[in-house]
């Protein structure tokens, strides 16, 4: 039992004393007001007034939700996880949506707090933008509460009352809105443990004991239709063009809803002549509202507002996401971002960026493809300069353009290996994007469209390569000199593009005007010289002039001791193709034996280049009638020790021609051991994700052997 101090044990009273000015000292218990100090104050409350936050229950009147949600469509699936999530009992519960500024997700959190019997009471909505913002909607809730508080001016300590009480409470919800920073709202998920929050946010970062929900535009039906609704809210209206208006602007809600409204403000407009308007004025109506639709809820002030963040913590983000907007709308392949400020920006430093823009959803990445993605809309608001907005200044959008034309230190080295190849066809999209039909601006655009066009022609794409490359040619004329070797490279190459389309009446001009300076600058007998010679002695050759064609190849095969390896036996077989061409077999089968012994012992018996000349030689062959000749080469191919890993695409066509050759000759059993062979090989590149057509090889097969089986049973 606790004991209680006799009278003897009590201590002696105290003696205390004042120490410096305008202090006051108390030796024992204060029962009135004391009051020091020059600007003090005293506030006295009277008895019973306020409560402390765990005596006050609620009542009825306190949901506050500031947002109308009748226009709400789609988003069924994100509902049912707010469902799911905000059902948990036991437990307290955390849910973030984010989501690009104006994809909806206010709207999401409005329309199930005020549709969902969730059992939710009180249901309050606070602007969490800042720290002063959620200390404004807490002080709200606290005074909405107990009225008494009103009396006590310190809104910190209202809102402090008003986290007590939700810490003494269950059953409420707290919506917190634009919440894009966690540390913000960190107290009041520490201290209120009995209720529920969901929060809305730009940012996906930092929710680590929440559970999220990431927004994304709505779907085309859905888009439509909001758009129709609001925009024929007021009655009936001619509504064609409306889907093409939703298109344009991304299916993004906020943005359709605004251009509805503004069509719903003007009856006498059309959707398409809205789309003409956004598409001439795009400034202007990025940030034109209708009537009673405050700019706050523009997109040109919802993304300002997020851009003023972003720039705040890393302006590199800024000038990273202005030079993405000049590219093609979805995967911008990961190799990018670092090219266009390498020199300006270290790699952390770009990573970091792409983490801060990820992170408030003005990209979105795709860890699968390794690739970025920026909003079609986000992208031309970014492009448009609006001399108001700090962040659309004609400046820093030509700064932006600059940074985006760095994209040539992005391009692969080479086309030949499959990577490579990857990453080519990954960036042709963005060059087209890039450049379309803009003026080029300096030799570095030019040269992007240069190597672009070379790889387009390696692959087959030379009608796509004519395109970049007459630009990239006129682009060499204005920067450079017409005999600049760049200049002269560009003019081969496009001769080059024109000769694969069969398309002589240009190319056959410009290879001899680019041979010519070639001759001039370079000189008679250097290898880029005898490129083009041997380029035009082919277009001679099969255009009908295999004459003048023959005495050019002749000079490269005479006077290309520079060639080596595959290169020596090409020229060598292209010389073999004139005089086939010219009707001249034995200069032909001549040139094509040669070219088969310097392919042998520079490359080996099963490299493609001898596969191919060994193709080569056998038509030669049948055209001469020589029946044990094509045998031979057939039985060569059969005694080569390649694998089918080994064999290309082009390499299998050359075999399964060989080996109708074979079949056409008689040789039905070495037709049918390298049509075996052929189908087994194109299997394995079919299985790789090559582009064969196994079964047309199989059906060689199936013609070998009816062949035989007319063989047997007499007909010839």
């Amino acid at each position: 039992m606790r004991q209680f101090p006799s009278n003897e044990e009590l201590p002696a009273r105290q003696v205390a004393a004042a120490v410096g000015q305008q202090s006051v000292a108390a030796g024992s218990d204060i029962t009135g007001v004391v009051q020091t100090g020059d600007g003090s104050q005293a506030f006295v409350v009277q008895p019973g007034a306020p409560r402390t936050p765990d005596c006050v229950d609620i009542r009825p009147g306190l949901n506050y939700i500031p947002m109308r949600t009748g226009l709400f469509v789609g988003r069924s699936e994100e509902m049912t996880r707010l469902d799911s999530a905000l059902s948990k009992a036991g437990q307290t519960v955390v849910q973030a949506v984010h989501g690009l500024g104006g994809i909806g997700k206010s709207t999401l959190a409005a329309h199930w707090a005020v549709t969902r019997e969730h059992g939710y009471y009180p249901v309050r909505w606070i602007n969490a933008d800042t720290v002063d913002d959620i200390e404004v909607g807490l002080a709200e809730l606290a005074t909405d509460l107990e009225p008494a508080l009103a009396a006590i001016p310190s809104r910190s300590t209202q809102a402090q009352w008003a986290v007590q009480w939700l810490a003494t409470h269950t059953g409420w919800l707290l919506i917190l809105d634009n919440a894009d920073n966690p540390v913000d709202i960190e107290p009041i998920l520490a201290r209120a443990s009995g209720g529920r929050f969901l929060i809305t946010s730009r940012s996906a970062a930092g929710w680590r004991d929440a559970v999220t929900v990431a927004l994304d535009v709505l779907g085309e039906d859905e888009a439509l239709k909001l758009f129709n609704r609001l925009a024929t809210s007021a009655g009936p209206r001619e509504m064609d063009g409306a889907a093409d208006v939703c298109a344009e602007l991304g299916y993004l809600p906020l943005a359709i809803e605004q251009s509805a409204a503004y069509l719903a403000q003007n009856p006498l407009m059309t959707p398409l002549e809205y789309l003409a308007l956004l598409r001439d004025y795009p400034g202007a109506m990025y940030g034109a509202g209708a009537e009673g639709i405050g700019e706050e809820r523009t997109i040109a002030r919802i993304w300002r507002l997020t851009l003023d963040k972003i720039a705040d913590r890393q302006p590199l983000a800024s000038d990273l996401l202005r030079a993405l907007a000049w590219y093609s709308t979805d995967a911008i392949p990961d190799v990018v971002p670092g090219a266009l400020f390498a020199g300006v920006s270290e790699p952390p430093e770009v990573n970091s960026a792409l983490g801060l823009l990820s992170a408030y959803s003005m990209v979105s990445v795709d860890r699968k493809t390794r690739t970025y993605s920026v909003h079609r809309l986000v992208q031309a608001f970014l492009r448009t300069p609006d001399n108001e907005d700090p962040h659309r200044t004609q400046q820093l959008i030509d700064r932006a353009r600059s940074f985006a034309t760095h994209l040539h230190l992005a391009l692969p080295g080479t086309s030949r290996d499959a990577q490579a190849r990857h990453t080519w066809d990954a960036l042709i999209p963005h060059i087209d994007h890039l450049f379309g039909q803009s003026e080029l601006r300096d030799f570095g655009e030019v040269y992007v469209l240069f190597s672009a066009g070379g790889y387009l022609i390696d692959i087959g794409e030379s009608r796509k390569a004519i395109k970049y490359l007459e630009r990239a040619r006129a682009g060499c004329l204005d920067f450079l000199s017409a005999d600049n070797p760049q200049t002269l490279t560009c003019s081969h190459n496009l001769a080059t593009a024109y000769h694969s389309v069969g398309d002589y009446e240009r190319a056959i001009p410009l290879y001899e005007s680019t041979a010519e300076s070639r001759r001039r600058v370079l000189g008679e007998q250097n290898k880029e010289t005898l490129v083009t010679l041997t380029n035009l002695g082919c277009a001679y050759s099969e255009s009908g002039y295999p004459e003048k064609g023959i005495l050019l190849l002749r000079f490269v095969v005479e006077h290309g001791d520079s060639y080596r390896g595959e290169d020596a036996m090409t020229i060598r077989r292209n010389l073999c193709r004139a005089y086939q061409n010219a009707n001249d077999l034995e200069s032909a089968r001549s040139l094509g034996e040669e070219a088969l012994v310097v392919g042998v012992e520079n490359l080996g018996p099963n490299h493609p280049g001898v596969i191919r000349t060994r193709h080569d030689l056998a038509h030669i062959y049948e055209d001469m009638d020589d029946r044990q000749a094509v045998i031979r080469v057939v039985r060569a191919v059969l005694g080569g020790a390649y694998e089918e890993s080994d064999v290309t695409p082009d390499m299998l066509d050359s075999l399964h021609c060989i080996a109708l050759m074979s079949l056409g000759v008689g040789g039905h059993a070495e037709a049918a051991q390298l049509l075996e062979r052929v189908v087994a090989s194109a299997s394995e590149l079919s299985d790789n994700g090559e582009e064969v057509d196994v079964e047309h090889y199989r059906q060689s097969i199936a013609l070998d052997n009816s062949s035989n089986d007319g063989q047997r049973n007499g007909v010839d």
